[in-house]
């Protein structure tokens, strides 16, 4: 588990190996439990609303392909992989993999494995870099879209990490997470993408609310001009991105409603977006499965906006992880999505509003951060499609919601 921040980008089949060992060990662990009290613990509404999101993808597809008498198993695979993270969670709010010492996995994961994996994902780009994606610089098996997008994810939690830990650091352990930051955002700005940056602003308002506020204008200083320093550099010796998201703002103001629209990065994505919703509304319970709209592509509708360059390019998805499963699996789609934004999202403001201190704290200022990051990453692309990504995803929101609801249940017994 400590190691997953580690192999996530850097060892293909790492992910989910690691999934199913985690989740044989789950099983084990819940093994031992009394079924009586196993059932007495579990059966609640803040586990049943959890375990709902875990296991509403594989849900959504089962329904949509039973109404479409559909059979189609590689819709399953990544699914399955949040499916399979419905033990590990449970096993985790009672305390699993938490050491001796009451260290959280999180903590040990923004405290060490988070800036060790920025520095391996480096080295791993550097001699062992993808070389099919043209000018898109990321490691060998990794989309650039999702390596720009959990370099910079990661980023933020090593800062998250070096301001909420300040005054217990050591000064060789603040120069680390310095220069692993910016380390993170060297490999996200010059991977060539954008996913992701929109959430710089939250962020800085999030560490700003939630971390900042709370410590001393000497800290509050340092911690700023840190962060201004790594954009700075990065902005100065690359402009890569500064460009990317310019040329992005200027595709979006240049889209027409009723006109053909070129074919550029951003008005295809809003040309996909409009064909998605018409999809949906067409079958909103059914869904669609992978490509069977390809059959309604030539709609007469869709020729007023979209050439038909975009219009067969959105069998590749549809550029957004709501849209995506709402057009593939329906309303059973759409519910799957948005219970997985608005769930953890709700425990992650109820954490904080907690005000329990300490490591229960800083999960919730995680969890409030990586949801709100996956969301906005969501808008732009799809984030639960591939089964490595799933399984990440899974296993990072069950260690998250996990470990957060053991800390209040321990602190209640206390």
């Amino acid at each position: 588990m400590i190691i997953l921040p580690i192999v996530f980008l850097n060892i293909k089949h790492g992910t989910n190996t690691i999934l199913v060992l985690l989740f044989i060990g789950a099983i084990i662990f819940l093994a031992k439990m009394d079924l009586n009290t196993f059932l007495k613990k579990f059966y609640n509404q803040s586990h049943v609303v959890i375990i709902f999101v875990l296991v509403a993808p594989t849900l959504a597809i089962a329904i949509s392909q039973t109404i479409r008498n559909d059979f189609y198993p590689n819709n399953w695979d990544a699914p399955v992989r949040m499916l399979l993270c419905v033990p590990i969670y449970l096993a985790i709010s009672q305390g699993w993999l938490i050491n001796e010492s009451k260290d959280t996995v999180i903590h040990n994961w923004i405290r060490w494995a988070v800036p060790v994996a920025l520095i391996s994902i480096l080295i791993c780009r550097t001699f062992i870099p993808a070389t099919n994606w043209g000018g898109y610089s990321t490691t060998y098996f990794v989309d650039p879209l999702s390596f720009c997008t959990y370099t910079l994810l990661f980023t933020f939690l090593a800062i998250i990490g070096l301001t909420y830990n300040y005054k217990e650091l050591t000064t060789t352990h603040k120069c680390f997470y310095v220069v692993t930051i910016f380390i993170g955002f060297y490999l996200s700005g010059t991977s060539g993408a954008r996913t992701g940056w929109l959430n710089l602003p939250l962020f800085f308002i999030i560490l700003y609310a939630f971390i900042l506020k709370e410590i001393n204008k000497k800290q509050q200083i340092f911690s700023i001009l840190i962060l201004m320093a790594g954009l700075v550099v990065l902005m100065s010796t690359n402009n890569l991105l500064i460009n990317k998201l310019i040329l992005g703002w200027q595709e979006f103001l240049k889209y027409k409603i009723n006109e053909i629209n070129e074919d550029t990065s951003v008005g295809m994505r809003i040309s996909f977006y409009r064909m998605g919703f018409n999809y949906f509304f067409e079958r909103p319970f059914a869904g669609w499965g992978d490509l069977s709209w390809m059959g309604n592509v030539n709609n007469g509708e869709f020729l007023t906006f979209a050439s038909i360059e975009t219009l067969k390019a959105a069998r590749h998805g549809f550029h957004n992880e709501v849209i995506t499963h709402s057009v593939r699996s329906g309303i059973w789609g759409l519910i799957a999505t948005l219970s997985l934004y608005v769930v953890v999202f709700y425990k992650a403001v109820k954490g904080l509003k907690m005000q329990l201190g300490g490591q229960h704290k800083l999960i919730s200022i995680s969890i409030l951060v990586t949801i709100i990051h996956l969301f906005l990453t969501g808008l732009s692309t799809e984030t639960t499609n591939l089964t490595f990504l799933s399984a990440f995803i899974g296993i990072l929101i069950s260690v998250l919601l996990g470990e957060q609801k053991f800390l209040e249940e321990s602190y209640q017994i206390t």
